[in-house]
């Protein structure tokens, strides 16, 4: 689900799981209901970093969000070389770095606020690459993938996170499931429904599926190894950063609008 922030989670009926949950970079929740484990984590931005592109680039937009997808699926795949790492706020899960921020990585004098959109489009992708990576070290193989949120109405980033992922991407119906879930929970405590498998046959449909790009995709991963490495690198700068900002700021207000 991609809200302000993206929750990545799935449902695993393997019982080893539980035993590597304290090596895992992301959580391990038990669901006794059903016998199985809630496995994965969220993120500190998802749909936020629309919002911050929106407010940074196309304020002056009387449509800004449909100039941005516009503008964005005019930009190549990888954005023209250009990445964007996402850490507006640090990040939780699953890289755990309170010290991290976002960079543009590669601009050069030909790119465009339609590729900077772009890069920012394909970080969403990456962040939901990450999450898979931190499941799969758990055990898990996730086959495809159902996407919710206010993100999930902006078609080209579901695409996107198809192509880079390449999986199925389900858009669910209701794009508020958070909720959703806790009406059908609610509706279970009721007697309404007998568990939880019924409530969904009643509340949880795909309103359409979307298939990855295989060529893009083999692309996409060139362009992951470069973005995950460039985190990788820059790691130690963002320590320092913080250090630097310590010696150098004095206190103030910031105030940050519709995250």
């Amino acid at each position: 689900m991609s809200g302000t922030v993206t929750v990545f989670r799935c449902l695993s009926f393997n019982k080893a799981v539980q035993a590597r949950a304290q090596n895992l970079r992301v959580y391990v929740s038990p669901y006794k209901a059903e016998n199985a484990q809630i496995v994965g984590g969220s993120n500190n931005l998802g749909g936020g970093l629309i919002e911050w592109a929106k407010q940074c680039y196309y304020q002056h937009e009387p449509y800004p969000y449909e100039v941005m997808e516009k503008e964005a699926g005019e930009s190549e795949v990888g954005a023209n070389g250009l990445i964007f790492l996402p850490y507006l706020l640090g990040e939780r899960a699953p890289l755990w770095n309170d010290d991290a921020r976002g960079v543009f990585f590669g601009l050069e004098r030909m790119h465009t606020r339609k590729d900077m959109t772009r890069a920012v489009f394909e970080s969403t992708g990456f962040i939901d690459m990450d999450m898979l990576a931190a499941i799969r070290e758990a055990g898990i193989e996730v086959s495809s993938v159902r996407l919710s949120g206010g993100l999930a109405r902006v078609n080209l980033v579901s695409q996107i996170k198809a192509d880079i992922l390449g999986k199925d991407v389900m858009v669910l119906s209701e794009f508020e499931t958070t909720s959703t879930g806790a009406a059908m929970l609610a509706f279970i405590g009721l007697g309404v429904f007998r568990n939880l498998g019924e409530a969904a046959a009643r509340f949880a449909h795909v309103r359409m599926i979307i298939k990855p790009d295989i060529e893009n995709h083999k692309k996409y991963q060139h362009v992951y190894e470069l973005y995950h490495s460039t985190y990788e690198t820059l790691k130690p700068q963002f320590r320092k950063r913080m250090d630097v900002l310590e010696r150098i700021r004095t206190d103030r207000e910031i105030r940050i609008e519709n995250l």
